[in-house]
């Protein structure tokens, strides 16, 4: 299944993706944006006011870490 990312998401994860690879704590941002992700979804539910836009930054900024990580990974057999 393919997925499609829309150009302005791809540019905004990539910004913070350059912005990620500059500073250190990798592992800690990660859980910090995952937190943040699960704290914007509960925002939504409850209708608050920005809520939507929190939740696609957190998802942008979770994005950015998790590729970080990932390439630092080995990638699975297959």
């Amino acid at each position: 299944m393919a997925v499609v990312v829309s150009e302005r998401v791809r540019v905004d994860v990539e910004h913070q993706l350059v912005y990620d690879r500059n500073h250190d704590g990798h592992q800690g941002a990660l859980l910090a944006r995952m937190g943040a992700v699960i704290g914007a979804q509960e925002a939504l539910a409850r209708r608050e006011e920005g809520a939507a836009y929190a939740l696609r930054q957190s998802l942008v900024d979770l994005a950015a870490i998790a590729e970080l990580l990932a390439d630092d990974l080995p990638r699975p057999r297959v």
